[in-house]
């Protein structure tokens, strides 16, 4: 997961704002806000990620990601980055054609590989929700979920993955061995889904047939082969071997830049909510962090880490919906305004380092403890954030 490049624009972005910050407390903080905050960040660690997006890290930016060599035949079209790494050789462009950035054996390529290990090992150690070993794809719709394999996977016709309506759904695939798909097989995406928030993880190598259309992100152990006219929304992405093409159209896609997720605890005003004033882009100098239903002219602590927890610890009559255990976490504090809103600017700088940057937040406030609807103990939480820097 790339965790640097966001601690200048979320660190100095909201201490500039609230005039203080540690990890996880800010020592400056009065007593009571410190008690608090001692109390609501301190707990056990993120639990397996199975219903946010899973990360890439750098291997984000790639369209195309090989290990050994990428080589190209034909008119191959690429939208997004190329790199290669530890290897350095890239043939066939042209005649192909790049629209992205070439990084071939050098620090940026080095990055994403290792974080690409990061991801085939997370997208490997889901807990498997349906066994599919034996059943051929083709002519199948599938709800979100983790789909696995023992062995290989076939792909013969149309694979139709429904998100149901939520742009935030997941369909994760673990193969055991290879994918391959036969000639003119498609995946499809329905009702509401993101090709970025679907997931191939190859056990071996994958490839797709001719004039195959296909979604996803192919993460594959090995190397991965497109035959003629194979066409990917998503990212190729070959952590050992190589990368082939073949006349092929490879276009990078990104996730969804804030995506609230989780449950709020009530506040006096209702339940309180976290949200984004814009897109998070590289160059937003706008993006702010906001809550709406604090307790008004009250303290808080927003809490960044750079993992969730796919279901909340309670404490103290909230729900936490990041890990605050992680040693990546922080809190910064903030203040409401008079009428219960907090808004944290959090300005991303034009630098395209930081595309791909993942974290997740939540609010915490003290507040009155009466009369009802306001939270016995005083303490209410918004839901969660996560945010995805894109380009």
């Amino acid at each position: 997961m790339k965790r640097h490049g966001l601690l200048p624009f979320l660190g100095a972005g909201a201490l500039l704002a609230s005039g203080s910050f540690s990890s996880p407390l800010a020592a400056s903080a009065a007593t009571g806000v410190q008690v608090a905050a001692s109390n609501l960040f301190s707990g056990p660690g993120g639990l397996p990620l199975v219903s946010l997006v899973p990360s890439l890290g750098s291997a984000q930016n790639f369209a195309v990601l090989a290990a050994s060599t990428v080589t190209n035949t034909g008119a191959t079209i690429i939208t997004g980055g190329l790199g290669v790494s530890p290897g350095t050789t890239v043939t066939g462009f042209p005649p192909g054609i790049l629209n992205g950035t070439l990084h071939a054996g050098d620090p940026v390529a080095l990055q994403a590989q290792a974080d690409l290990t990061l991801a085939y090992n997370n997208l490997a150690g889901m807990a498997c929700g349906t066994t599919l070993t034996g059943q051929d794809l083709g002519g199948l719709t599938l709800a979100p979920g983790v789909y696995c394999f023992a062995t290989t996977a076939q792909i013969s016709g149309a694979l139709t993955l429904d998100a149901q309506g939520n742009p935030n759904a997941v369909f994760v695939f673990q193969i055991g061995s290879t994918l391959t798909t036969a000639i003119n097989s498609s995946v499809q995406v329905i009702n509401g889904g993101q090709p970025a928030n679907v997931f191939w993880q190859v056990g071996s190598s994958a490839t797709l047939g001719t004039g195959t259309a296909f979604v996803g992100n192919v993460v594959a152990l090995a190397s991965v082969t497109l035959t003629t006219g194979a066409s990917v929304t998503g990212r190729v992405l070959a952590r050992t071997a190589a990368v082939t093409m073949d006349t092929n159209v490879v276009t990078l896609t990104l996730q969804a830049g804030a995506s609230p997720y989780g449950t709020s605890s009530p506040g006096c005003a209702g339940p309180l909510a976290i949200g984004a004033t814009s897109v998070p882009q590289v160059g937003n100098a706008s993006f702010a962090i906001t809550c709406d239903n604090a307790p008004p002219s009250a303290a808080g602590i927003l809490g960044v880490s750079f993992f969730p927890l796919a279901s909340p610890v309670s404490t103290l009559g909230i729900d936490i919906w990041i890990d605050i255990g992680s040693s990546s976490f922080f809190g910064v504090l903030v203040a409401s305004d008079p009428t219960g809103a907090a808004l944290i600017p959090t300005p991303i700088p034009n630098d395209p380092a930081f595309v791909g940057g993942q974290a997740f937040m939540q609010f915490a406030w003290l507040g009155p403890s009466s009369p009802p609807p306001c939270p016995a103990t005083g303490i209410s939480a918004s839901n969660a954030l996560a945010i995805v820097v894109l380009q």
